[in-house]
This record gives C-alpha cells, sequence and structure tokens, in this order.
C-alpha cells in the first residue's frame, strides 16, 4: 500500500512551477519554491505517523528542534546551495531506501521596499524622519535582514549632482529637500516628488538598486 506524506512550507507567498509526486499531498498552505540564500523552513512529516529520514540534493538540510513539537512533527531549515533544483528524499530509516521524493524549484529571494521612515515607497515622507528602510511590506511574509549600503536624492529644481550618502541616514539631504520644497512655485504650497536611488545587500550576499519616490 502506498504511503502518503505531508509536508508544510512555512512563510512563503510566492507559488512557483509546482509538480506533484504521485504519493505526496500538499498542503494549502505550502509551497514548491526555496529561495536561495535564505533559510527556509519546512515541516515534514506522514499521514500514518510512519518514521523517516531526510535527505537533502543541492541543499543543506537540518533539524530545527526549537520550531514546534518535534514528537509530532518534523521542522527543518532547507538552504540550497544555488539555483538547481532541490530534491528531498524520504527514506524509511530501517531499510534506508527512499519511499518519496519532494522536488523544490529555487528562486532568488524577492525584492524588498524601500521606506522612509514609516512611509513606503509611494507614500508620503517627513522631514522629520532622518533615515531610510529596506524591508518586507506586509504582504510579503518573509524574515530576511537587508542593509541598505547606499543611496541618491534626486530633488526636483536642484542643480548640480544628486546628493548621495552611505548607510541609512539621509540626514545630508534633507536641507535640500527643505529648500525645494519652500521654493517650488514661490512657496506656494504644492506637492514635492522626491526620488531616491538605493543600493542594497540581502541575506544571499548580491547588492541589488531599488528606486522610491515619496510625496512631500
Amino acid at each position: 500500500m502506498k504511503r502518503n506524506l505531508i509536508f508544510n512550507l512555512v512563510l512563503f507567498f510566492y507559488i512557483g512551477n509546482i509538480s506533484f509526486s504521485q504519493n505526496a499531498i500538499l498542503e494549502v498552505n505550502s509551497f514548491r519554491t526555496l529561495y536561495f540564500g535564505y533559510e527556509n523552513k519546512l515541516e515534514f512529516g506522514t499521514t500514518d505517523g510512519r518514521p523517516f529520514e531526510l535527505i537533502a540534493e543541492n541543499a543543506k538540510l537540518e533539524l530545527d528542534s526549537a520550531q514546534g513539537d518535534i514528537k509530532r512533527a518534523n521542522y527543518y531549515t532547507v538552504s540550497p546551495f544555488g539555483y538547481q533544483n532541490v530534491r528531498v528524499f524520504m527514506v524509511d530509516p530501517s531499510s534506508k531506501k527512499a519511499f518519496d521524493t519532494i522536488v523544490f524549484n529555487v528562486e532568488r529571494i524577492p525584492d524588498p521596499e524601500i521606506y522612509w521612515g514609516a512611509a513606503r515607497n509611494g507614500e508620503r515622507g517627513t522631514l522629520s524622519e532622518p533615515r531610510l528602510f529596506v524591508k518586507y511590506p506586509p504582504e510579503i511574509p518573509l524574515y530576511a535582514s537587508w542593509k541598505m549600503v547606499s543611496w541618491e536624492c534626486s530633488i526636483p529644481g536642484l542643480s548640480g549632482s544628486p546628493i548621495s550618502g552611505t548607510g541609512n541616514d539621509i540626514s545630508a539631504s534633507l536641507g535640500k529637500i527643505k529648500e525645494a520644497k519652500m521654493s517650488q512655485f514661490n512657496g506656494a504650497r504644492t506637492e514635492t516628488k522626491i526620488s531616491f536611488i538605493c543600493t542594497i545587500v540581502g541575506p544571499d550576499g548580491t547588492l541589488r538598486k531599488r528606486a522610491a519616490v515619496f510625496q512631500l
């Protein structure tokens, strides 16, 4: 009789190309996409409680005993070595033979958003906030560490090169932003759009450029 297996992927939002194995049951909150450079959290189990061992191909697989009740379920961290498909084999502890295989495609971790204080890209910024932040918006429930490497600020009406800086402190640009805001249309109250081009780095170690525009 064929055995069914269950696995859950924790904190994924993206549905990739899914190919079901013959015996696998894919839960509603489970997907077949892993992210390179990210500690993907997975929960494995069998429908009948059958004991098993796991072997991963093209990825590092570690038991994460800090998650949940390991007497009922097994939580693992799966870290792909690259962008090749990852195969996880469920092996019978006695016979050492695989009784099922799960194939995952590997994707680049999604781009985050730029925030000016609490304001997300496209929203209204404030001159009282001297910092930019890089993180995922609420609709992307991934928890990854991102760092702001450098930024350039383009201000309407400002001649010369854009103001730039390193890290996430934009204090050097705030005076010019305020000056541009006050000088537009002879001091009339009007909307000003401030643009940032940011260089960021994430858990995969890749430098990326992200643009953001804020209203004032």
